[in-house]
């Protein structure tokens, strides 16, 4: 019953206690709890959301705002982050990026596009408009769209 809720991150891993044998239950108990306590702590510390993402820009790592950001577009195992200076390809999936991103700010409008809410100039039947280009509206993310606006 104590592991089940029992969450441990290899990516910080770090001595938070020892218990020496034999190892008595109220002491394992006192160790657990403070282990949770810790995690609890400094999980609460890096709760602050960026509003930036990281990319990757032939050797350099750029940040880029969420709000420089117009529309993602899926291209095979890559995306395509469009902003209004430049194009940037990155090694993703939709399914991640759409996950990252608050959802609050960006929107999926097809299985290929996902868009900042900010940047629509224009809605026309299927299609929304940002900066000149159209972008397909997914039969599935239609009545989504409508329900948004």
């Amino acid at each position: 019953l104590i592991y089940t809720n029992l969450k441990v991150s290899l990516v910080h891993c770090k001595v938070n206690h020892y218990l020496l044998k034999p190892i008595r239950f109220p002491r394992f108990l006192k160790a657990i709890n403070r282990i949770i306590d810790q995690s609890e702590t400094s999980s609460t510390k890096n709760t602050n959301p960026t509003d930036y993402i990281t990319v990757k820009d032939d050797y350099k790592q750029i940040k880029l705002k969420h709000n420089d950001i117009q529309y993602i577009q899926a291209y095979g195992n890559y995306l395509k982050i469009f902003t209004k200076e430049k194009m940037f390809m990155v090694s993703d999936t939709m399914k991640n990026c759409e996950n990252t991103l608050p959802s609050d700010i960006f929107i999926r409008i097809h299985k290929s596009y996902l868009i900042n809410k900010t940047k629509i100039e224009k809605i026309i039947l299927n299609k929304i408009i940002i900066d000149l280009k159209e972008l397909p509206i997914g039969n599935s993310y239609k009545r989504m769209i409508k329900e948004l606006l």
